[in-house]
């Protein structure tokens, strides 16, 4: 489906023009297009004396057909995300100094929230559009700090208010019903180094709500390069730290480290995000890994997509053998891929696998072998006796020694 044209409209430092209204917007729109909001929006709320109260901080949530039309419609893309903030929703609520989700033309798509978005400002915002929208249908429901907290504070009251709304991220955090999202972004802005966003993190896991990191098109659409994922995960897991966090307020960084340790505590917390951004990883971009992991049928996949490579020319069974995903492994040989294929490294799944000592993976791999193309080279390399303790069981955990 083509998105509408973004407005015709200039943002502006010295003073904060209003960009064209999103009624306006909205009126020029292709009718495709209208038509696809009408059907993310929100049922409409009944009319009772309750009516006019100020919303809570849960029933904040913008559909995702609104967030991404939004953004392409004022072509947002590759604005910052404190631009965004700055010259976009400060100049569209400048009359009325209200909180974006509560504009009148977007009331249809404000609803109940069903995930919380944790992300750094300094990241860009089609990053984070772009990563929330991965595999996720068009009504989800998301609270973003950007349009669900009031952006003004030139007034005792707009600035009372604005305290409130991030004294109020707590609930907001525990009250969503899928969990927090965290969109991660190395680039730019990494969210794992900033102490909200872990405190943030520190908050879904009191609340045992689900956390889910997504980068999403991000890496499918080469916006950067990610080194091997084995690395990257490991630079990433030892730079979890609360302690060494950023923060822009360093008293807010005082409090949160008091709570943290007071509550779940700092371990715990490294092991949850830790957790999430492996999880992350697995869910990356290729078609056969995206199948699997989401239960979808493989044989809807021809063999080419089956066999795809992705980064460093590995297929999505590489994948799965480096990180021992065994049940991956399993639908994936069950369709029929190719256990010869080697990657950019002359690795075929088999030996990652031995690499990596996933011993699982290489019990199901072996009786492949025979199919493969190099055993020869295999034999004169000696990787039968490399492979032998792990046939063996060896290297399982709950291997006995044999007596004597």
């Amino acid at each position: 489906m083509k998105l509408p044209e973004a407005v015709a409209w200039t943002r502006t430092t010295a003073n904060f023009t209003p960009p064209p209204t999103l009624m306006t917007v909205l009126d020029n729109a292709p009718r495709e297009i209208t038509n696809l909001l009408a059907r993310s929006s929100v049922p409409e709320k009944p009319r009772n004396t309750d009516r006019e109260r100020e919303l809570s901080i849960v029933e904040r949530g913008i559909t995702l057909a609104m967030l991404v039309f939004i953004t392409q419609a004022y072509d947002l893309w590759n604005w910052a995300t404190w631009e965004v903030v700055e010259h976009f929703v400060k100049p569209y609520t400048a009359c009325s100094k209200c909180r974006m989700v509560e504009v009148p033309e977007l009331q249809p798509f404000v609803g109940v929230a069903d995930s919380f978005v944790s992300h750094a400002w300094g990241g860009k915002w089609g990053d984070l559009v772009s990563a929330v929208a991965h595999r996720s249908p068009l009504d989800r429901r998301l609270l973003v700090d950007v349009f669900f907290v009031l952006q003004h504070s030139d007034s005792v009251h707009s600035s009372l208010q604005q305290t409130a709304d991030l004294d109020a991220l707590e609930g907001a955090i525990q009250g969503v019903s899928q969990g927090t999202i965290l969109v991660w972004n190395p680039r730019d802005a990494n969210p794992i180094r900033r102490c909200w966003c872990l405190y943030e993190c520190h908050i879904t896991a009191l609340a045992h709500n689900p956390l889910v990191v997504k980068f999403g098109h991000m890496l499918a659409n080469k916006n950067f390069e990610v080194e091997d994922d084995a690395t990257t995960l490991w630079k990433e897991h030892n730079a979890i730290s609360l302690e060494n966090a950023g923060a822009t307020v360093e008293e807010d960084k005082t409090r949160i480290l008091a709570e943290v340790k007071a509550g779940t505590g700092f371990w715990k917390l490294h092991l949850q995000v830790s957790s999430a951004l492996k999880s992350g990883f697995r869910a990356r971009s290729l078609p056969a890994v995206e199948a699997t992991i989401y239960g979808i049928n493989l044989s809807t996949l021809t063999k080419a997509m089956l066999n795809m490579k992705g980064d460093h020319g590995q297929t999505a069974l590489m994948q799965f053998a480096r990180t021992g995903y065994i049940d991956g492994v399993k639908r994936l040989l069950e369709a029929g891929a190719d256990t010869t294929v080697k990657d950019d490294h002359q690795w075929t799944a088999l030996m990652i696998a031995q690499k990596y000592c996933n011993s699982e993976v290489v019990d199901l791999l072996l009786p492949y072998l025979s199919q493969s193309t190099s055993v020869t080279a295999w034999i004169q390399r000696g990787i039968q006796v490399a492979l032998a303790p792990v046939r063996r069981g060896l290297l399982h955990a709950n291997a006995v020694p044999r007596s004597k």
